[in-house]
């Protein structure tokens, strides 16, 4: 009997430790939509979101000694990484001006978009509860989004290249219920000559978790649709 009660704990003790190791990942994503997404786009598809980030978080390990926030004052802090995808998934409704479109979907009307990011978050927490610290607990997200492209779908002929995502959150977590972003992209607009000037678009947005069951953007994949700007 003591040999397995000694089997289960050792069984148990084994679970947990790779449930807390460094290389564990979420599974499947998290997805969250663009809340302040292109206005002219923004209900087209009907009750869905058409703007999403999906992405797993890693954690790589602890950023910051315990020394340090005791020493300092300072919050402990953990470094994750993290890849994922932006997607786009909009209904061309026929009816112009509609507000929402048929329930019916139709492929041939849909404009299906993705592209790969990847980036890092760090995580800062209090060491004890009852330390003292002169930072905010939180976490912070920084994201490369790899993207070169046209959009004639959009009415965007010159190319859109990567963009950066810089988000923060009160919560104390890889997947908060809600990040507040500053999101740049950079933009090659048409000079004349076959030249472009290159300059950059800065927006905030505010992204909000969702379920990724029920929003189809969520699960967009797209290929075999290269569209890159000329040299």
């Amino acid at each position: 009997m003591k040999s397995r009660s000694n089997a289960l704990a050792i069984g148990c003790a084994t679970a947990l430790a790779s449930i807390l190791s460094p290389a564990t990942a979420l599974a499947h994503g998290s997805c969250y939509a663009f809340t302040q997404p292109e206005p002219r786009f923004a209900s087209t598809f009907d009750g869905y979101a058409p703007f999403v980030l999906r992405y797993i978080p890693t954690n790589v390990g602890a950023l910051t000694t315990d020394a340090e926030a005791t020493n300092f004052g300072h919050l402990k802090q953990t470094a994750f990484s993290l890849v994922g995808k932006v997607t786009a998934l909009i209904e061309l409704c026929n009816t112009t001006g509609a507000q929402t479109c048929d329930a019916t979907v139709n492929v041939q009307n849909q404009i299906r978009l993705m592209t790969t990011v990847d980036g890092s978050i760090i995580i800062g927490r209090p060491l004890y509860a009852t330390s003292q610290t002169v930072d905010a607990p939180g976490a912070h997200m920084g994201i490369n989004v790899h993207l070169l492209r046209r959009f004639p779908e959009f009415g965007i002929p010159f190319p859109v290249g990567d963009g950066v995502l810089e988000c923060t959150t009160g919560q104390t977590s890889a997947t908060p219920y809600e990040w507040r972003c500053n999101l740049r992209v950079d933009v090659g607009y048409p000079a004349g000559g076959g030249d472009f000037l290159t300059f950059a678009l800065i927006h905030p947005f505010i992204l909000k978790k969702v379920n990724p069951g029920q929003t189809p953007a969520c699960s967009v994949f797209q290929d075999g649709r290269q569209s890159v700007p000329e040299t």
